[in-house]
């Protein structure tokens, strides 16, 4: 283990950085909001948050695991 010298370079452009807020900073706090202020309650608008950003992630991302499955078998 201590032979192990690689280094690993991630490089996030700028783009990313805005899709990245845009989907999950700002469409989770508009999930938040709309669950929020017809139910009054904090645990289900934060629920809701949560489960509404992997929701806009899938949808604008192509699908998550499924999406990766098709693109092996063509």
């Amino acid at each position: 283990m201590k032979n192990n010298r690689d280094i690993v370079v991630v490089v996030v452009t700028r783009a990313q950085l805005r899709r990245f807020l845009a989907i999950d900073l700002a469409g989770s706090t508009a999930v938040y909001y709309a669950l929020f202020l017809p139910f009054h309650s904090q645990w289900a608008a934060s629920a809701g948050s949560f489960l509404g950003a992997l929701a806009l992630n899938r949808l604008f991302r192509g699908g998550g695991a499924s999406a990766r499955k098709r693109s092996k078998a063509e």
